[in-house]
């Protein structure tokens, strides 16, 4: 129903939980080891055999879950999905959790619950909305892929699509959240609307994108405590802003 963590118990053995229902069973193991496979939501953990030295998340999240944090040893590490990146923590002693993405992508189905499919259902195009220029070419927005990363970290659980003409060009780009926030950019128009503006998320995002030399995922990183997760460029220090909401 949710994430497949996949980690080390005490023992050795690796223990694992399917995302989905499922009847738990037993599989083979080159080591002669005999993992555990409990059959739950990922991401609330196996506490009954923590801690654990790793945890390897295998479907995507928005934010990385904290009931994790109580499970792994410090010093142990959370590979996860986070955006369209993966992300490796290394879990502290204080019970917070800090590392960079990987450099490469990732696009792993979203963490969903039974029934559902993980990404946000399309609200409907609003009567009400808010207009304005777009600054940016939409052909960016749709062909940059590393830039798309840096969107689905200041944009979470947001769904986009794009349409293009008859010569190949990007003639609008649509945009939509799990809150209902919506966005439409086309014929040098946006309209917006919802519960977070998400196309001057968009904006912002390339804004800093180009700011900074167009970096790439090892650039950004990930803290997560108990509280809140923060994810920054370069250091701690310099969190991403991420889709201002509506007043």
């Amino acid at each position: 129903m949710g994430a497949r963590p996949v980690r080390t118990a005490p023992s050795g053995a690796p223990c694992g939980r399917p995302r989905g229902p499922g009847r738990p069973g037993r599989s083979r193991t080159s080591s002669r080891r005999t993992p555990l496979v409990h059959a739950g939501d990922g991401r609330e953990g196996h506490p009954d055999r923590a801690p654990y030295d790793r945890l390897i998340a295998t479907c995507g999240f928005s934010s990385v879950p904290s009931a994790w944090l109580e499970q792994v040893k410090p010093a142990g590490l959370i590979v996860c999905p986070v955006g369209w990146g993966t992300v490796r923590l290394v879990v502290a002693a204080d019970g917070r959790a800090e590392g960079r993405f990987l450099p490469v992508g990732s696009y792993f189905m979203a963490a969903r619950d039974a029934g559902t499919t993980g990404t946000p259902a399309h609200p409907g195009r609003p009567d009400a909305t808010s207009g304005q220029v777009p600054s940016l070419d939409l052909n960016v927005v749709a062909g940059d892929e590393a830039f798309r990363f840096i969107l689905s970290l200041v944009a979470p659980d947001t769904a986009f699509a794009f349409e293009r003409g008859d010569d190949g060009q990007v003639t609008a780009v649509e945009l939509w959240g799990s809150d209902g926030a919506w966005a439409r950019a086309e014929a040098g128009t946006v309209r917006q609307a919802g519960a977070r503006l998400l196309w001057d998320a968009v904006e912002a995002a390339h804004e800093l994108y180009v700011a900074h030399g167009r970096p790439g995922r090892e650039r950004f990183g990930v803290t997560v405590t108990a509280e809140e997760q923060r994810i920054w460029l370069g250091a701690p220090s310099r969190p991403l802003p991420c889709a201002a909401a509506t007043d």
